[in-house]
């Protein structure tokens, strides 16, 4: 049975794999080879067969095509979730012709992949690659001079593009901007030039950086700040109830900074809120070049059902373009990613 074009799964693993497959499954034998040997290597697959959710030894992956030497596909749509586990009892399946493909939107390889407790032999047949990669064979395709996609085969090709872009799954950590809400982070990064995970999640552990980001911008009093600064490093995780751990930081400056964030929230009464193991993310000042600044602050104009403006970012952070933070004027015009 031929896969929907428009996968009908609510979840979006599934969504994304049935997807790739079901484009894969209508494209020219030519194309869909030019597909599987970009991401895979230079392998000729010929006649193939797709299926979702296959049932393996210990794990279901979320698709397997069929082929002389058939790949098994393990896809994650969210960021640093490649788990060491899950890859192990995947392999049980996959025989020793076959490979496993990992396609995630991560901007490196997952260091999992490459762990001791996966053999070796199976290290060698786990493939990864990030939706970049498989939209930028696509678009190669498209422009190809010297053999163009038939009308069929442009047509899904842009249309599986477009489908990437609108799952946000081709954005780097350079292009992506996390809006923090940041009523205690704004003053702080005034004050330190840097910030403490803590003033821009809520004033919770676990409320980091959830999607890889190189800038960061402050979302507070109904707008976001012209001052964007570029994630200089990550420190921790350390117990700010705990000096010694701030003591153990081995770079002078980063402990010197760590204190003065420590003396900050015990002078504001926080701490708390600080008893478990957060991070320092340590920012780059309103002058350094690094730092983006907008022309103008970027104003809240997102309306309630009670038909009253409410908060953009309620808590944690937001994620958007770089391009399409530099153009807007108003929240309506950010491009979520």
């Amino acid at each position: 049975m031929t896969t929907p074009l428009f996968s009908t799964y609510s979840q979006g693993e599934n969504r994304v794999t049935a997807t790739f497959l079901a484009v894969l499954e209508r494209l020219s034998v030519a194309n869909m080879n030019r597909i599987l040997e970009g991401l895979l290597g230079d392998e000729e697959f010929g006649l193939v067969t797709f299926a979702n959710q296959p049932r393996g030894v210990d794990s279901i992956p979320d698709a397997k095509i069929e082929t002389g030497h058939s790949v098994w596909i393990e896809t994650k749509i969210e960021h640093d979730k490649v788990g060491v586990v899950q890859i192990r009892n995947h392999m049980k399946a996959v025989k020793p012709n076959e490979k496993l493909l990992v396609l995630i939107p991560d901007d490196d390889r997952p260091t999992n992949l490459d762990s001791n407790s996966i053999s070796k032999n199976d290290r060698e047949r786990i493939v990864w690659a990030n939706f970049r990669k498989l939209d930028n064979i696509v678009s190669e395709i498209l422009d190809s001079k010297d053999a163009p996609p038939l009308s069929m085969d442009d047509y899904l090709l842009r249309e599986f593009s477009s489908f990437l872009d609108h799952e946000a799954l081709t954005i780097s950590s350079a292009d992506r901007v996390a809006v923090a809400s940041a009523g205690w982070a704004w003053p702080a990064y005034n004050a330190l030039g840097k910030v403490a995970e803590p003033f821009i999640s809520g004033y919770r552990a676990g409320y980091g950086l959830a999607k890889p980001s190189n800038h960061i911008a402050f979302y507070t009093g109904q707008e976001i700040k012209i001052i964007v600064p570029k994630v200089k490093s990550v420190v921790g995780p350390i117990n700010f109830t705990r000096q010694v751990e701030i003591d153990s930081l081995e770079d002078s400056q980063e402990r010197e900074l760590a204190n003065e964030i420590f003396k900050r929230i015990k002078q504001c009464n926080e701490i708390e809120n600080f008893n478990a193991e957060t991070k320092i993310i340590f920012l780059s000042g309103p002058d350094d070049p690094e730092t983006i600044t907008l022309d103008k602050p970027i104003a809240n104009d997102l309306i309630g059902k009670g038909g009253k403006r409410v908060g953009w970012v309620m808590k944690g952070q937001r994620y958007v373009t770089l391009d399409s933070l530099k153009t807007a004027s108003k929240t309506s015009d950010l491009k979520l990613c």
